[in-house]
Order: C-alpha cells, then structure tokens, then sequence
C-alpha cells in the first residue's frame, strides 16, 4: 500500500516531466554507451553541462525497477534480480523489443522517467531540470540496443570504451559489483538463451561461449565485455556512430570534446570541467581534481600475469585485441580520428 502511495505521489510530482517530453524531440536526443566502468558516467555528465541538458541516468538498471516490468514478455533464462542486473536488452530492426521494452526505452528518450536512481543527482522539483528541452540518457546495458535506438529515432549515438585491463580490473576489485550480476554467472544464458533474436548473432561464437563458460566469473566477465563490444562494431557499418576512447578524452578533453560538438553539430556548445570526477567516479573527495594518469594506467599492477594472459587471449579470439591498445585496425575509434582532426586542421 506504501510503495502505491509513493508511486502515485512521484506521477503527480513528475507532470512536469511528462508536459515537457511533447517538446522533446528524439532526434536531438543523445545517447551514451559503453560497458560498466568505462567512463559513461563522466561522458554523460560532460556533455549534459556542455548542453545544458537533462539527464537520464541508467534507466534499464534494475534498482531502478523499470527493467522488472518491461521484461515480462521475455523468456528468460534466469529471472532473478542478479541475472537481470547483468542482462543487456536486444533490439533491432529484424527482432524490434516487446512493447513493454519498446515503451521503456522511448521513456528513456523523452525524459520523463523520474525514478531516484535515474535522477541521482538531479532534482525531481528542479523546473529547471523537468523543463530542458534536450535529454542525454546513458547505458551501460544498451549495446544490443544501440542500433536499434539509432535507426528508430535517427538519434546521435556516442559509445566510449577503456582498456579492457582497466574496466575488468575495476569491476573485479569490489565484492558483489552490480549486485551480484557478475558473480556466479552463466555467459551461455546472457548471449545465447534467450528467445528474442540474439542467438542469430551470437550462435557463431557458440563453442567459444560455452568453452568460456567453463572457467571462472573472471573469463565470462571478460567474454562478456569482448563480446557485447564486438556487437556494436559489427552492427555500425558506417560512421553513424561516434567512438570515444576514454584515456583520449582524459588526456587531450579540449580536443575529444571539440570532435563530440562536431558530430553533435553544436558548435556553440559550453566546455565543461574536465577535471571534475564523475559521480561514480571511486575518490575520497568529489571536489579534488582528476589525476589522469590514474584514470588512464592505474589498473597497472591489479591484474596478475595469468589474469592479463587471460584478457589477451580472449580479446585474440573475437578479434578485438587492437582494444588492448587502441592502435589503428578499428574504423573510426578515437585515437584515430584524433589524428585525422588533427591533420585536418
């Protein structure tokens, strides 16, 4: 009865959410993925202050409890909420989302989802906030999705991505990340047992992810990630889409930056702090400054030979081993088109 009220309170209080989506037009909406601990956070926030934007934070979580709902109509393997946690939402224009999903992520883009969790730090009374004409919603569950949300609403896509070295040592250093969803996991149910149209892409790697299987949580976590990233190369045939590589953008910001307004095509878009850590960001104090050797090379030393050995040879059999480097191999990554803007000019 409690959660009721509390629900119903949240829809009134968040009308003006729900009248200023009829303004928001879903095109300009920009969204931001990249797998867990690869910056999305950071990104998100850069470029909502460069915006002047409304933020939509994690929408397919499920502390948030949106995603519960929108999965009913899909058989999953294991309904449990570290399974779901962990589970990436397919979509494309051959297999399009059950309506309850469909719904959800077109909510997402209107901005009118005004959970706690998908607010953080925003304001629920903020008109400031409710009222923003543009949204920058941002996933780290959305890469079997992002295709999809391009090609319905035509919208600008930007997907970071880090070292995997980084990104795995990152998770794997703190008990119970996501809540379990990488603990005791089964990569078979995440890519291959569910009937919604992915096992169509994922069934060429079928021996490799059973095989993966076998090993430990570290091995599926790092298939996972190896895997869902080769997904969206393989899905982008062109340059819709727009690659940041998280050490580029902390590195050189002013200049990463410059190319995101240039494919947003903003130019009078604001610069924002490059030096203020995420929210999510793991340091003492939120008003120190970011140190970006810490950010860029600061998994040296976390991961043992055999753990390094292991992402390599992962990384060799899905063919992504230049996302150990970030050298020349992958078309438009952000290394090389930071050479390209910069012979151009």
């Amino acid at each position: 009865m409690l959660e009721n009220v509390k629900a119903l309170k949240r829809y009134v209080l968040s009308a003006p959410d729900r009248v200023n989506a009829l303004r928001v037009n879903t095109a300009e909406t920009v969204v931001i993925n990249g797998f867990w601990r690869s910056g999305t956070t950071w990104l998100q926030e850069l470029v909502a202050e460069g915006l002047s934007a409304k933020r939509v934070f994690e929408p397919l979580q499920a502390r948030c409890g949106y995603i519960q709902k929108a999965v009913q109509g899909i058989a999953l393997p294991d309904p449990g909420y570290a399974y779901i946690n962990g589970f990436m939402p397919y979509a494309t224009t051959a297999h399009p989302p059950s309506p309850a999903m469909k719904a959800l992520l077109h909510q997402a883009q209107k901005g009118v989802l005004t959970n706690p969790f998908v607010l953080r730090d925003q304001a629920l009374l903020d008109a400031g906030r409710a009222f923003k004409k543009q949204v920058v919603v941002k996933y780290v569950k959305g890469a079997l999705s992002l295709k999809y949300l391009k090609d319905t609403y035509q919208c600008p896509v930007i997907h970071i991505y880090r070292d995997p070295r980084a990104v795995i040592s990152s998770i794997t250093a703190r008990k119970n990340w996501a809540e379990g969803a990488f603990e005791n996991f089964s990569l078979t149910n995440h890519l291959l047992n569910v009937n919604d149209g992915r096992a169509d892409y994922f069934s060429r790697y079928s021996d490799d992810i059973r095989a993966i299987d076998k090993a430990g949580d570290f091995e599926r976590l790092t298939g996972y990630y190896f895997l869902t990233e080769k997904f969206i190369e393989d899905s982008f045939g062109d340059d819709s889409i727009h690659y940041v590589r998280f050490e580029e953008l902390a590195r050189n910001p002013d200049l990463e930056f410059q190319k995101i307004a240039g494919y947003l095509n903003c130019a009078d878009i604001k610069v924002p702090d490059f030096k203020k850590p995420s929210s999510t960001a793991y340091v003492p104090d939120s008003t120190k400054k970011m140190e970006t050797s810490k950010v860029t090379s600061g998994w040296a030393g976390k991961l043992g030979e055999a753990q390094l050995q292991t992402i390599e040879d992962i990384a060799a059999r899905f063919a992504m081993t230049p996302r150990l480097t970030g050298l020349a191999g992958e078309k438009n990554t952000s290394e090389q088109s930071t050479r390209e803007y910069a012979e151009s000019k």
